[in-house]
Formats: structure tokens, sequence, C-alpha cells
């Protein structure tokens, strides 16, 4: 076969398939989570939740942050840009769960201030 037939076939399979992941992986963000559902669910699963801010403590380039939905939930954030996150705000985090201390609580990934 011809060299230059191969490389348009290779070419365009691979544009074909980075155009096909690039859609997948913008359909794939975490459901929707229950903080009281957090105890079933599994260590480095990918999470959402949303709840009101209960409690905000800024240590420079860490945020620690408490949701309630009513239950309550522990939020890490590692910062790399200010956050203005108070208490009573409405957020949506995207996160991973991780255990400390026996506690399950969510390393954030991302953090939206809903109202």
């Amino acid at each position: 076969m011809d060299e230059r037939l191969l490389l348009k076939i290779a070419l365009s399979c691979s544009l074909a398939g980075l155009v096909a992941l690039y859609f997948l992986t913008a359909n794939l963000t975490p459901e929707q989570t229950k903080i009281s559902n957090l105890t079933g669910i599994e260590e480095s699963t990918m999470v959402r939740l949303r709840g009101v801010v209960e409690s905000v403590d800024d240590n420079g380039n860490m945020m620690y942050l408490d949701i309630a939905q009513p239950e309550t939930a522990s939020i890490i954030v590692f910062k790399d840009r200010k956050l203005d996150i108070a208490k009573g705000d409405f957020v949506e985090v995207r996160g991973e769960v991780s255990n400390y201390k026996g506690k399950k609580e969510i390393v954030a990934t991302g953090i939206d201030v809903l109202g």
C-alpha cells in the first residue's frame, strides 16, 4: 500500500479519536451526591456536592470548609487563586473522597459559588 495513503489514514483516525475523547470527557461530570451517602462511597471516588457553607477557615494556600445539606461534610481546598467564599454561601464542590482520621472528607478539585 502507498505510504502516503497509510499516513492519511493514520492521521484521520488519530484526529477522529482525539475529537471523540474530547466530547466524552466533557460529559464525564460526577453525579450529584448527598452528604449522607458519603459513608458508602469508596476513597478516591469523584463526587459533586451542593450545600450551604457553615464555616470557613482560610490558611493561605489551603481552605477548610464545612458544608451542610443538612448533614455536614468537611471540604479541603488547595488554593491556586483567591477564593471569595463566606459563611452562608451556597456552593457546588467537585472533588475526591478521602478518609482522614476515620472520617470522610472531600479534597476539592473545583468549587463554584452559586449564591
